[in-house]
C-alpha cells in the first residue's frame, strides 16, 4: 500500500467514526478519542515520509541493501538498515 493510499485511508476511517459514531448515539468524548488515535497515526505516517524521504536522500539505495536477520520465536524476520536509520531518526528529530 502506497503511503499517499495510507493517509487517504486514515482519512476515510475518520469520517467513518464520526458518522457511526453520531448514529450509535456515542458520547463526544468517546468519539474524539477515536478520532485523536486516527490523527495521531496521520502524523505519524506523515512524518516517517519525510524521514525516509530525507534519509533516502542522504544515502541513495545504499541502506536499504543492508539487513539484519532477527529471530522472534522462531520466525525469522529481516529488517533493512533504512528502517532503522529512519526509525532512529523519526525519534531524534520528533519523539515518539
Amino acid at each position: 500500500m502506497k503511503d499517499e493510499d495510507k493517509l487517504q485511508l486514515i482519512i476515510y476511517l475518520i469520517l467513518l467514526v464520526t458518522i457511526v459514531g453520531t448514529y450509535l448515539g456515542w458520547s463526544a468524548d468517546a468519539t474524539n478519542q477515536v478520532i485523536q488515535w486516527l490523527v495521531s497515526i496521520f502524523i505519524s505516517i506523515l512524518l516517517t515520509m519525510v524521514v525516509a524521504s530525507l534519509a533516502k536522500a542522504a544515502t541513495g539505495n545504499l541502506l536499504k541493501r543492508v539487513k539484519f536477520k532477527i529471530k522472534i520465536l522462531g520466525f525469522s524476520v529481516y529488517i533493512s538498515l533504512f528502517t532503522v536509520v529512519t526509525f532512529i531518526l523519526k525519534v531524534w528529530w520528533f519523539g515518539l
